[in-house]
């Protein structure tokens, strides 16, 4: 029998936000997507999540963070990319867009998409489980310092099997893809995804500075 709690939850799902600035949003569209929108780009899915205090899009060709100005996000939301794109075409005067998500739904502005959400791992948030940065402030230039793995894989990334995206390769082995991480940001979204990775590790500094490709499943 379900409780009057359990129904009301289902009737009234949290409401989920994140701030934005509008002409910073309409950057990150332009980047993730062409103009013109294709059936290639319809096949396609975005993941949005808040990390390090910032909005993170992840599509399958790129990753780009965005400043926020207030968030209540504690998990990753999945959408159509094309549905998303689609935004450009009529943007808000206004000079900060919410992005919110309730339930299976998606709205920014006017725009009301279809999206599926995910609450982010309890264990995500400890960096020693995932990356440490360096004192770099620039999203696009923090280093991954220190990565711990749940299972190292004695394959090297050379060894693996070439795909169509240089980034990615196939483990025949296990039978599954593995993605290059060069920042932590995409490192802490193949962990939300349970992905195998190859990254980069930086270790110490100055003459005492080691630099290893590690492969394997990130986590605690």
């Amino acid at each position: 029998m379900t409780s009057p709690d359990s129904a009301n939850a289902a009737d009234h799902p949290p409401l989920h936000f994140m701030i934005v600035k509008t002409d910073d949003l309409m950057e990150v569209l332009r980047i993730l997507g062409p103009r013109r929108i294709t059936k290639a780009v319809r096949a396609l899915s975005l993941d949005i999540a808040y990390l390090e205090e910032q909005a993170v899009f992840t599509s399958p060709a790129c990753q780009i963070p965005c400043n926020v100005v207030q968030a209540d996000w504690p998990g990753y939301a999945t959408v159509n990319l094309a549905a998303l794109l689609a935004f450009r075409t009529a943007p808000p005067r206004t000079e900060v867009v919410a992005i919110q998500v309730q339930g299976d739904r998606m709205r920014i502005g006017t725009l009301v998409t279809k999206a599926l959400w995910a609450e982010t791992p309890p264990w995500i948030s400890d960096l020693a489980a995932a990356a440490r940065f360096n004192e770099d402030p620039s999203p696009h230039t923090k280093e991954i310092r220190n990565c711990e793995f749940r299972l190292r894989c004695p394959k090297t990334w050379d060894s693996l099997t070439h795909t169509d995206n240089r980034r990615i390769r196939h483990c025949k082995t296990c039978d599954r893809h593995v993605f290059y991480c060069r920042t932590p940001y995409e490192l802490r979204d193949a962990i939300l995804k349970d992905q195998c990775v190859a990254v980069e590790v930086i270790k110490g500094s100055g003459l005492q500075r080691q630099t290893s490709l590690l492969v394997g499943v990130p986590g605690s």
